[in-house]
């Protein structure tokens, strides 16, 4: 047993004033002893939270599906909500795509969206709202670019859809027709017309401009 602390007394003609200490030494044990719960209690209410992690959780949200999910950057958006961005082997066509979520100031999603393609890997690492009120996110892609792995920039509207406004400024007119002729039977680029399907298939063709069409109609016809 480890000894807290100990004392020699010699027992001799200062027999007296010995036994003077050991009667003193037990009543300094008994005021510990009594004071101990009040020292408990201290430690419970005060330096306990100050050890345990700082501030209490306001609130705490999960997202994903049954496959491997991961955030790698969060920032806080215009509105108060949240931009987050990572990889999702739950959702999209790849293992893992681009995975994108936005929140409100409670950390409810609004919305979801991936980035990539089936039977490739395509992560990101950051996601920063433009001045447009728009999202740019940076990572990496084995779907899209010359090499096996190339940098992935992805530039969309403040809805996070993939429509035909490649400008985002709430209409589809005659500027998004323009973007989509310059990719014309091109791998897509910034900002990019490859929006058919929604998860891309690696060129601008009459496919996308169905889609930029349709959205172009239901913009302008009320």
């Amino acid at each position: 047993m480890t000894k807290l602390f100990y004392r020699v007394f010699s027992i001799s003609r200062s027999f007296p004033y010995t036994q003077t200490l050991i009667i003193r030494r037990e009543k300094y044990m008994k005021t510990l002893i009594n004071l101990l719960p009040a020292v408990l209690l201290f430690i419970f209410l005060f330096l306990e939270p100050a050890f345990a992690g700082g501030p209490p959780i306001q609130w705490q949200k999960t997202f994903g599906g049954t496959g491997g999910d991961s955030a790698h950057s969060v920032q806080q958006t215009h509105d108060g909500g949240y931009i987050i961005t990572g990889s999702t082997s739950s959702f999209g066509p790849g293992d893992p795509n681009v995975y994108l979520i936005k929140t409100d100031p409670n950390g409810n999603s609004q919305w979801q969206k991936t980035f990539g393609e089936s039977n490739y890997t395509d992560r990101a690492y950051s996601a920063q709202q433009t001045a447009d009120g728009g999202y740019v996110i940076a990572g990496y892609t084995n779907s899209y670019g010359a090499g096996w792995s190339d940098v992935y920039l992805i530039k969309i509207c403040s809805d996070g859809t993939l429509s035909a406004d490649f400008n985002c400024n709430g209409t589809v007119y005659y500027e998004d027709l323009a973007i989509l002729a310059d990719e014309w039977l091109q791998p897509p680029v910034m900002l990019s017309a490859d929006i058919f399907p929604e998860s891309g298939d690696n060129i601008v063709n009459a496919f996308d401009f169905a889609a930029l069409a349709q959205d172009w109609l239901q913009s302008t016809i009320p």
